[in-house]
């Protein structure tokens, strides 16, 4: 079974909390990026939100697709990837801190 945790962003401060998330969770200050169960080539939790890198320096950000964990090409908003279609890649950022 999939753990349950998120990231939480302060929207003020415009930084990750590394907090409990269930602490703010009724705060509109807050906005809250859950793990989606996978990690990266080098251990890394990932949720959504995050920017991964593939071997190929393509850059992708993790989405919700409602029935699997879609990883959609930064440049190429077509070209979509499911987590199993993925090889060898590591988390470089988060959409709300950009690179």
């Amino acid at each position: 079974m999939k753990e349950t945790k998120f990231k939480v962003w302060d929207k003020e401060e415009k930084i990750f909390l590394d907090v409990p998330w269930y602490d703010f969770w009724q705060d509109p200050t807050f906005e809250f990026f859950q793990y989606i169960g996978l990690k990266d080539s080098e251990a890394t939790e990932e949720y959504f939100g995050d920017i991964i890198a593939e071997e190929d320096g393509t850059k992708r950000i993790i989405e919700d697709g409602c029935s699997a964990v879609l990883f959609v090409n930064t440049e190429k908003k077509t070209d979509i990837k499911y987590f199993w279609q993925l090889g060898p890649h590591r988390v470089i950022g988060h959409i709300r801190q950009p690179l």
